[in-house]
């Protein structure tokens, strides 16, 4: 039988220092077969990607110049990511203990300082994915949070256990308004913007247990946002004021 996971007594107490919570442990039990989910990974086309844009003010000297930062936050898609799996041949139920971790990781990307938290940028992010509404728990956003888990693989079954991951791109540029233009900050040296890209995946709490594995992709529509911010009339890192590259510099952009 196919199984949606889903605690008995409640999900599990998270101590202060946000590490793993042995304290209590879930115990899974079986639900409707229709809400396994029909493919393994979902993504999203390239033009419906752009779920937030955010500008912040870095500094401002009146009459003179300003500089602002940018983060624009991307969503690729999900996929449910294979855990682990067990086939139980024998004539009486299986319980299977296992681990699990909930977390915004980063994935990719060089590391730089810039003045920005990425798990309040997250946070207050909703978004609706078809026929469904996704926001993210305090848990989901967090440096990282382990559970045990108990699951019950019923007599000649077996079960193929996954957590559902989201896919984020986050890309960080910078404006400034420097003698009465507003333009994009470029690169040092050489033509195109100043972008420090980085992916994100968020190990979400969504979990399923299936009696097969899940498999095929298909394409997810979201409802997305349009940019208010155009990289346009770029200008080369070198040709802006000596406060400009200290700052950048500064912050290994």
């Amino acid at each position: 039988m196919a199984s949606l996971i889903q605690p008995t007594n409640g999900p599990p107490r998270a101590n202060r220092s946000g590490k793993e919570d042995r304290s209590k442990s879930r115990m899974a039990k079986n639900v409707a077969d229709e809400d396994i989910p029909q493919y393994v990974k979902r993504t999203v086309d390239l033009d419906q990607q752009l779920v937030k844009q955010t500008k912040y003010e870095v500094y401002i000297n009146p009459g003179q110049e300003a500089l602002y930062q940018i983060v624009d936050i991307y969503f690729l898609g999900y996929d449910w990511v294979l855990q682990w799996s067990e086939t139980n041949g024998k004539d009486s139920p299986v319980e299977k203990e296992f681990e699990r971790e909930i977390v915004l990781r980063n994935k990719t990307g060089s590391e730089f300082n810039i003045t920005f938290s990425l798990g309040a940028e997250f946070k207050g992010l909703s978004m609706n994915l078809e026929t469904s509404y996704k926001s993210f728990t305090e848990s989901e956003l967090s440096d990282g949070r382990k559970t045990r888990e108990k699951f019950i693989v019923d007599p000649h079954t077996s079960t193929y256990y996954y957590q559902k991951r989201y896919n984020f791109r986050t890309e960080v540029w910078f404006k400034i308004d420097m003698r009465g233009q507003l333009y994009t900050v470029g690169q040092w040296k050489r033509d195109g913007v100043a972008i420090a890209v980085s992916s994100f995946c968020v190990e979400s709490e969504e979990r399923v247990g299936a009696p097969k594995e899940i498999k095929g992709e298909k394409s997810l529509k979201v409802e997305h946002i349009e940019s208010k911010e155009t990289q346009d009339n770029v200008i080369r890192f070198d040709d802006m004021t000596r406060r400009a590259h200290t700052w950048l510099h500064a912050h290994k952009i």
